[in-house]
Parts: C-alpha cells; sequence; structure tokens
C-alpha cells in the first residue's frame, strides 16, 4: 500500500504574516476538505554543526501527525508524520556543549521549567493566532476557553502539549458558508508553534460558530422537555456535578439521557455535545476572551445544560491531582540543578511527547503517565461516554 501526501506546498518562515497568507490561499473550499501539508528545507544542521536555534525553527509548525491519501482506497488517512518525527533523529548523536546549548534555547522560547512562563506562553500561542487570522479575514472572536483540570489549566503543562476542551467561539453570522468556522480551525493550527502548543491533527482545538451553539442551545432545550424528568433526576443531575469518580458515564447521565431525546445523524449529536462543553467551559473553566452580548450570555444560563450538563467535569474533578503533576511540580524546583545530561534527557522527552511518542528514558516516564497511584486509568470509561452521547 502506498500513502502519498494529499498536497504539499512550500511555505515561507521568514514571518507569521506570510504563513497566514499561504494558508488562507491554500485553504481548503469546503468544510471536512484538509489543508495542505508544510513541508521545509531541511535546518538545524549546518556545515557539520548543530544549531539549536535553526533546528527548532526547522520544526516550529511540525505535527505529529498528517492525513494522508492511501492510493489504493483514495480515503485520506490519518498517520504519523514521519518526515517531521524523522528530524528528532539529529539530537541522538550531540555533544555536551551541544545538549547544553539545546536545553538552553528550548527553555529561552518555552519558558521551562518556568511552570508559569509555559502556561502564558502557550494560551498566548492560541489567542495570536486566532487573532492573526482574525485581522486578515475579518471575523471576531467572541469566546475562548478550556478545561480548568487540564495540565495547562493547572498550571503544570509541558511545552508543546495540548489543552484539553480548548474552545474558540467566532461570530461569522456575515459569512455565507457553514465551513466557515472549520476552515478558521485548520488555518489556526498551521501558524502555532507546537513547540509551544500542540494542536495534533487528530483532536484540533475547537472553532466554532455563534450559529452552531445558539442551534446546539435551541436542540437541548426540546430534548429537556421531550425528557420530561422527574424531581428525583433532576436532584440527582445536580449531585453527579461533584461526582469525583473515574466513572464518566455515570457522571455525565444528564447529558446520556438527553442525547437520547435527539436523532441519532453525527451532525445533531456533535452540536448537542459540543454546545454542551461549551457551556460548562463558561460556567466552570478558564475564559481567556469572552465577548458574547447579554442575549447570549442569558440564553446560555437559561440552558438546562447550564444547570446539569456534566461531559467536562469542571466540579467533580478539581480537588484530583494527577500524580505526574506532583512529579512536576519537584521537577520544576530541581531542573537547575541536574547535570546537563539529565537537563537533556528531559527535555528530549518533552519534546518527543509533543510528537506522540513515549519518553526515551524510562526514568521520565513519571512526567507523562495518566494513572493514579493504585495504577488504574484516570480516564475511566471516557470513551464510552462519547459512544453514549454519539452513537447510541
Amino acid at each position: 500500500m502506498k500513502i502519498l501526501p494529499l498536497s504539499i506546498s512550500y511555505c515561507s518562515k521568514a514571518n507569521k504574516d506570510n504563513k497566514i497568507n499561504n494558508i488562507i490561499s491554500h485553504s481548503p473550499s469546503f468544510y471536512g476538505n484538509f489543508p495542505p501539508v508544510c513541508y521545509y528545507p531541511p535546518a538545524g544542521i549546518k556545515s557539520g554543526s548543530f544549531s539549536p536555534k535553526d533546528f527548532l525553527e526547522d520544526i516550529k509548525y511540525d505535527n505529529s501527525e498528517a492525513f494522508l491519501r492511501n492510493t489504493e482506497t483514495g480515503k485520506e488517512e490519518l498517520q504519523p508524520n514521519a518526515p517531521a518525527i524523522k528530524k528528532l533523529k539529529a539530537l541522538d548523536n550531540l555533544t555536551l556543549l551541544e545538549k547544553k546549548a539545546f536545553v538552553n534555547e528550548f527553555c529561552a522560547m518555552t519558558g521551562f521549567p518556568n511552570f508559569k512562563k509555559v502556561k502564558e506562553n502557550m494560551e498566548s500561542e492560541f489567542k495570536n493566532a486566532l487573532s492573526c487570522l482574525s485581522e486578515k479575514e475579518g471575523f471576531k472572536t467572541l469566546f475562548i476557553g478550556y478545561d480548568k483540570n487540564c495540565s495547562l489549566g493547572r498550571g503544570q503543562a509541558f511545552p508543546g502539549s495540548d489543552a484539553d476542551a480548548l474552545f474558540a467561539i467566532i461570530d461569522d453570522r456575515h459569512q455565507p458558508y457553514s465551513w466557515y468556522a472549520g476552515k478558521i480551525r485548520w488555518d489556526v493550527k498551521d501558524i502555532i508553534n507546537q513547540r509551544i502548543l500542540c494542536t495534533h491533527a487528530g483532536g484540533l482545538p475547537e472553532v466554532l460558530s455563534i450559529n452552531f451553539i445558539n442551534q446546539g442551545l435551541d436542540m437541548a432545550d426540546c430534548a429537556f422537555k421531550k425528557a420530561d424528568f422527574s424531581e428525583e433526576d433532576l436532584k440527582r443531575f445536580g449531585t453527579n456535578l461533584k461526582n469525583d469518580s473515574n466513572d464518566f458515564v455515570s457522571a455525565a447521565e444528564f447529558n446520556i439521557r438527553m442525547a437520547k431525546q435527539l436523532p441519532k445523524r453525527g451532525d445533531v449529536r456533535d452540536t448537542f455535545y459540543k454546545t454542551a462543553m461549551l457551556v460548562e467551559l463558561l460556567r466552570d473553566g478558564i475564559i481567556l476572551e469572552n465577548s458574547f452580548d447579554k442575549e447570549t450570555i442569558q440564553k446560555i444560563k437559561n440552558s438546562p445544560l447550564y444547570k446539569y450538563s456534566n461531559i467536562v467535569r469542571q466540579r467533580g474533578l478539581s480537588e484530583k491531582i494527577k500524580p505526574k503533576l506532583k512529579e512536576r511540580e519537584k521537577l520544576s524546583k530541581e531542573f537547575s540543578t541536574y547535570p546537563i545530561e539529565k537537563q537533556f534527557s528531559v527535555v528530549y522527552d518533552i519534546l518527543r511527547a509533543s510528537y506522540l511518542l513515549k519518553p526515551k528514558n524510562k526514568e521520565n516516564e513519571k512526567y507523562f503517565t495518566n494513572t493514579n497511584s493504585n495504577g488504574e486509568d484516570i480516564m475511566g470509561n471516557i470513551l464510552e461516554m462519547y459512544q453514549r452521547l454519539l452513537n447510541d
């Protein structure tokens, strides 16, 4: 089976504005199409010497995944971005001085090991990318928010991490095409420094329109009336907001039962559950931008979703601390005392994680694992919850 790139464009890295112009000129003409995969001439290694600054510039926009076309089936498939991942091999045979230079350059670019600075950089990276596109395309950003319980929300994210439940709502009421917000979603990804905030192609931040949200709120109102919940049901739904177990299905009982009142069409269920997540972020999450008008805010607060929705679980999980975050806190305090080899090992594995690769050094696995002290997966049955929301 032969896999070929969907399309290749050689993009200028001279400045972000040139990158935006390139993206807009090559963006898909309808929702669901994929933008071109951008490749750059190799950098990093020049005349036999290693340049940390050039190397980090070269991998700045590299994503761990890419949509590639299977020539046998003709379908686009999400595949590991092998050409991008291969570039990391340049780090395998550095001298001690080169490792020291690389660690210094990486920390200067990302803010690590100062997690407060890392958080500021990650949030700014997304906001600035969206701002650049809004100026170019003429839309207005109404809302930006994300999960307060993820590593970024708790202020202990590694550079190149993603941000859970990262949502942006834009005002596209004057745009004639329904795919517009989806196009912006892909465009934003391509101008974000992936070594600061990684927006994996298989799980992009949500960029939705205000019309999309209004439709979702109307669906929720209709489903709530149709469900005719009892007083005991409503009391239990309210209690579920504080559920701190790893049973996502029980915690999201309200949303699952509401979804059953809707058609099984993918677009309907998708609109409903994404709207519910947005409402939860507005209610309890971290908000970077909120320019909703008073009418929209009131409509959201009057929605049953505002009272009972519990997909993102901002309240119930707020007191639970992942073991890996405790390890990262210790790392932040001690990193400067480590010898260069150990510093480089940590930084290298942080970089690998942004490519969805496992740590090369087993000693660093404790910074990335998603299990609790008992070895249980803290994400529990979250996949079953999504299955019930979207397909049952």
